[in-house]
């Protein structure tokens, strides 16, 4: 179920309690150079129900997504060459956090639409994909069991190869949270740009 209006339409049948009605999906944070990587945020919802003009509200600030910029720039990479989208599109009455079907959502009705926008996007599927979130890899990763706590994932330098997720791209956790800012883990940092090396 590839076709935007019909992934909408079963979610709002199935997750009625949940869904949240907006006249439109914020679109992708598009960079302004040369690609080098995509992020995936979760979803647009917020605790205020914010309506969003782009994914993490790029178009206003940076107040969203701070922290994943932090990390992009220790890594070398900005917002000039990075791709934001979000796993799951559209909005919900509670964050992602406190949605008990936000993997299953996301798994079920967005990973295709997904991957057909990041292959039209990169044909060669040798941009890597930064998720933000556990639930992220859980909902995109084969084996969702493979996915261990963020701090596991950091610590034992855990990549998903294409062949283990669903998007076919190598996938890199990269959490949001302050608490996995790259700083504090020097040696994942060098894992990642390693990896990101070697794909260039």
């Amino acid at each position: 179920m590839s076709d935007i209006k019909s992934v909408l339409n079963a979610i709002r049948e199935s997750y009625a309690d949940i869904y949240l009605e907006k006249p439109s999906l914020p679109p992708p944070f598009i960079p302004s150079g040369k690609l080098k990587a995509i992020v995936l945020g979760t979803d647009p919802s917020t605790k205020e129900q914010k309506t969003l003009n782009v994914v993490f509200g790029l178009d206003e600030d940076h107040r969203y997504f701070a922290n994943i910029l932090k990390n992009l720039n220790i890594l070398g990479l900005s917002l000039e060459n990075v791709y934001i989208q979000n796993a799951c599109r559209n909005y919900f009455t509670v964050e992602a956090p406190e949605n008990d079907f936000w993997e299953d959502i996301t798994r079920t009705y967005w990973s295709a639409p997904l991957k057909q926008e990041l292959d039209k996007l990169d044909p060669s599927k040798s941009i890597p994909v930064f998720a933000t979130a556990e639930i992220i890899l859980r909902a995109l990763v084969n084996d969702p069991q493979k996915v261990k706590s963020a701090e596991d994932l950091y610590e034992d330098e855990i990549l998903f190869s294409p062949d283990e997720n669903l998007l076919e791209r190598t996938l890199i956790p990269l959490m949001r949270h302050y608490a996995y800012s790259l700083e504090d883990w020097p040696e994942y940092a060098e894992a990642i740009r390693h990896v990101l090396t070697a794909l260039r």
